[in-house]
């Protein structure tokens, strides 16, 4: 089979030009066909004269960089795909773990903290009217100088802090009495910190069993294979194909700079892990390789 691709190739380039051969086709049927229409492709130009006018080269040069600026674009834009979907991935992950927050989620972390800021401002508020109405009300509780609302905040704050720590209530200055809008406000406070408190305990909850259930996966799975003899190379772990994808991107790239001893350095490197893919990775990658072989040999034949 190898013999009638090369008798095929030769019939094309001279005996130069032979140093490299384009991929075989990925699946042995193919080949017969694939001899026969490069034949029928490659008829005309046999039939050409080998002098040809230079508006003629000029023209055959542009339509070969146009399509060589065609192919890296659309390898461009492949990368970037690719790195897009890789990074929507990594913020999936890092959002259910609870280490990443969404728009809306911040946008509803940042309301929530206005709203207690305003709830804070309200008990002040009330609480200077208090110690404003105290002062008024001089009949009821004797003092030897005027209550300043710092002086009549003070137990409020002490004991919102101990029944936020100690959870027990305690019993304020004789003669003070609450208003019902800040015994709410209170109220309020307090659940909202225990609803804090209660998410930390489900996210402490849902970590330990995440990590829970991969640790048994793993376990699970250890068992089940067997460890090989011989430890695989790193490079056997990669994507054959993806790397085959890469190096044209590399080839073309070389080839639009005009190193060309590079480029075929890199298509030589790419034949070697072609020729090592079974027949269904071949095919995804065989009719690149092919375009690269033809515009490699083509811009050497204009570069001499």
């Amino acid at each position: 089979m190898k013999s009638l691709h090369y008798m095929a190739i030769s019939v094309f380039f001279g005996k130069d030009d032979l140093d490299i051969l384009p991929p075989p086709p990925p699946f042995p049927d193919e080949t017969k066909k694939g001899i026969a229409r490069m034949q029928i492709q490659q008829e005309p130009k046999r039939q050409k004269p080998l002098n040809k006018e230079k508006s003629g080269e000029r023209g055959k040069e542009k339509i070969l960089w146009k399509k060589i600026l065609e192919r890296k674009k659309k390898d461009e834009e492949i990368v970037n795909q690719r790195i897009k979907e890789i990074k929507k991935k990594f913020f999936d992950f890092l959002h259910e773990l609870g280490l990443i927050k969404t728009e809306e989620e911040k946008k509803e972390l940042q309301r929530q903290r206005e709203e207690y800021k305003n709830v804070r401002k309200k008990i002040k508020k009330n609480a200077m009217e208090e110690a404003k109405k105290i002062r008024q009300d001089k009949g009821k509780i004797k003092t030897s100088k005027p209550i300043t609302a710092k002086e009549a905040i003070t137990p409020k704050i002490k004991l919102f802090f101990k029944k936020l720590f100690s959870g027990k209530e305690h019993t304020t200055n004789k003669g003070i009495t609450k208003p019902e809008e800040v015994i709410k406000a209170e109220k309020e406070i307090q659940k909202a910190i225990e609803d804090m408190k209660n998410v930390k305990v489900k996210k402490a909850s849902f970590m330990h069993r995440l990590f829970r259930k991969e640790k048994k996966k793993e376990e699970q799975e250890l068992k089940s294979v067997e460890m090989p003899h011989v430890m695989p190379r790193i490079e056997d772990k990669k994507d054959k194909v993806m790397l085959i994808e890469a190096n044209i991107y590399k080839a073309r790239t070389a080839l639009m700079e005009f190193k060309l001893e590079d480029s075929k350095k890199i298509y030589m490197s790419v034949i070697k892990i072609y020729n090592e893919l079974e027949p269904k990775k071949k095919s995804k990658v065989y009719q690149d390789i092919k375009d690269l072989y033809y515009e490699r040999k083509s811009a050497e034949k204009f570069a001499g």
